[in-house]
């Protein structure tokens, strides 16, 4: 049921409609690594609008003509601008979408969302969402879409994000197991295909847990040490500890087991390329070595160059093995690079949440 009038909406919903929140949003010059989400943040812009026309569409028809209008900061007389040219500014800003859309298609981490700043963030979007999906605004989202020009095929792109979105985070957490299809949905491949892996042998057999009734979980550290092995899977990598100024203090590489067994550090070329210095990068071959950096490990001080492994991967040009081996490393765990000065970063070995302790 709606409420009587206009203010009251308003007020019920106001968290979402006065968020604002803030974001730090990186802008990188090279090829970023990417996911298989195949919307551009444009459809997904234009769907969540719809979104947005839609309820106000229905408020216009339903509860008060020219609120929904209202509302929205439109004209009355219905008159709306395209979906590009509206402002998202007084509800949810392209801020946390971007966010949002770097996050799922690129597993960029820009910020951490704590549980009083939820209502304006990530779940404020469900909301509307949800609202949408109510069977008396439902039936008008088609009608508006018509009317404004959204093409068919660029439908059900904001509520992709937001699933995709929601299963990354709870996957990141670790805090619990995940099941069959949240896997499919990171790992970008259809059900049949993680059926199968169950039934795999070697580093490729998936393990899982019975629940009952033909369901099946999948730990936390099982699901990121397959996950890892998947081609359309990227791990996250946190953001959320790079200086506002634009230049990484901070940087966390995240281990796989190729990376394990051969001693190397694989991360992102994009962030690699603004946490080092520009002359330290290297190429494959052994004789075009860049100016070498300091790693602090420990006790010990080890000159190393960045190597470029390609377009979208750096990698140190020493190895690791010796350290994963006593620290009897895992898929999942992750090194921690800090930057003390110019040519000198320390490295921190993190245990992933769902590995017991190294002793």
């Amino acid at each position: 049921m709606w409420p009587s009038h206009n203010v009251s909406l308003f007020k019920a919903f106001g968290p979402f409609f006065t968020g604002r929140i803030v974001m730090f949003v990186q802008k990188f010059n090279m090829k970023t690594i990417e996911s298989n989400f195949s919307w551009s943040f444009e459809a997904v812009r234009r769907d969540l609008v719809a979104h947005l026309y839609t309820l106000g569409h229905t408020i216009d028809c339903c509860l008060s003509d020219g609120a929904g209008s209202a509302m929205l900061g439109l004209p009355t007389d219905r008159c709306w601008p395209p979906y590009d040219e509206f402002d998202l500014s007084p509800f949810c800003g392209d801020g946390l979408l971007r966010s949002l859309y770097r996050y799922v298609k690129h597993g960029e981490q820009e910020r951490h969302y704590s549980d009083d700043e939820e209502e304006r963030g990530p779940a404020s979007l469900r909301v509307l969402l949800a609202l949408v999906a109510q069977p008396h605004v439902a039936g008008y989202f088609d009608e508006v879409t018509d009317l404004h020009d959204l093409p068919g095929q660029e439908r059900g792109g904001f509520a992709e994000l937001l699933d995709l979105a929601e299963t990354r985070e709870f996957h990141d957490r670790a805090q619990a197991p995940l099941t069959l299809d949240q896997l499919a949905l990171l790992a970008g491949i259809d059900r049949r295909t993680v059926n199968n892996a169950m039934y795999a042998s070697g580093a490729a057999r998936l393990t899982t847990l019975r629940k009952g009734h033909g369901e099946y979980l999948v730990e936390p550290a099982e699901a990121r040490r397959w996950l890892t092995r998947r081609s359309n899977f990227v791990p996250t990598v946190d953001l959320t500890a790079a200086a506002s100024d634009e230049t990484c203090t901070v940087m966390e590489a995240v281990l796989s087991e190729a990376g394990i067994r051969n001693g190397y550090i694989d991360f992102d070329m994009n962030l690699a390329s603004r946490f080092f210095p520009g002359d330290a990068f290297g190429s494959r071959a052994s004789d075009e070595r860049g100016i070498t950096v300091d790693f602090m490990i420990e006790d010990r001080t080890v000159p190393t160059d960045i190597r470029i492994k390609s377009r979208s991967t750096a990698s140190p040009r020493m190895r690791f093995s010796a350290w994963f081996r006593r620290l009897r490393a895992q898929p999942g765990d992750r090194v921690r690079f800090e930057r003390l000065d110019e040519r000198c970063y320390r490295l921190e070995f993190v245990t992933a949440p769902t590995h017991p302790a190294n002793d």
